[in-house]
C-alpha cells in the first residue's frame, strides 16, 4: 500500500507546489488500483498553478494522470 500518511501530508499541504509534487509522486508510486481513490477528489481542482515564470497554467490533476 502507498504510504498514506506521508502522501496525504503532501497533497493537503497549503503550498501548491508541494501539492503538485505530491500528485506527481503518487503518479509514479501508486498502484493503478488505488489511483482513482487518490485523484478523484481533485479532478476538477481549479487552483491556479504556475510551474515557472514563463509557463502559466492551471493545476488540473487529469494532466498528471
Amino acid at each position: 500500500a502507498t504510504c498514506s500518511v506521508e502522501v496525504s501530508c503532501l497533497i493537503f499541504f497549503y503550498d501548491r507546489f508541494v501539492r503538485a509534487l505530491g500528485f506527481v509522486y503518487l503518479r509514479f508510486i501508486c498502484p493503478p488500483s488505488e489511483m482513482w481513490d487518490w485523484f478523484s477528489p481533485y479532478l476538477d481542482d481549479e487552483e491556479e498553478f504556475q510551474p515557472s515564470l514563463k509557463v502559466p497554467g492551471k493545476m488540473y490533476d487529469r494532466r498528471v494522470m
